[in-house]
């Protein structure tokens, strides 16, 4: 804050009040996070086996942060610190248990005090493809029944 900030005519004592309520106020706002945003490459279906990479970003100076990629209706969570304003998070070989909502969230520390973003808007995983079965597997093998002529 600054003189020019403030146009005041009175007491010097209520100025001196003004500008001490202010600047108090300003501490005790919190900080807000903008809601991150989130990409998958690649774009569309994925066939089962593939790798996928998710990638969260957030458009603050408050960087060094902590992303958190997590599935919605799912046990997928992982988190990852940042240095930048993204994180990449590499899934392999995707299986159907992947596949669902993913959402990502910011985190990080201000003068000693945490601070969350929103959840950023959902992405889907889509997983389409065959599922490889061993044939060597002796309960597959007993439930196998090959038509005959």
């Amino acid at each position: 804050l600054s003189p020019k900030d403030f146009v005041f005519t009175g007491r010097v004592s209520e100025a001196m009040h003004a500008v001490v309520k202010t600047v108090a106020s300003q501490r005790e706002d919190p900080m807000i996070l903008p809601k991150p945003s989130i990409s998958k490459r690649p774009a569309g279906d994925l066939t089962w086996g593939q790798d996928v990479s998710v990638t969260c970003s957030i458009s603050t100076q408050h960087l060094g942060g902590t992303f958190t990629l997590q599935q919605t209706s799912g046990s997928f969570r992982k988190s990852q610190t940042s240095s930048t304003n993204s994180a990449t998070f590499n899934i392999p070989q995707v299986t159907f248990s992947n596949e669902g909502s993913y959402q990502c969230q910011y985190q990080t520390r201000v003068s000693s005090r945490d601070f969350n973003s929103p959840q950023s808007d959902s992405i889907r995983l889509s997983v389409t493809g065959i599922v490889p079965v061993s044939v060597s597997d002796k309960s597959f093998k007993s439930r196998l029944q090959i038509p005959t002529e």
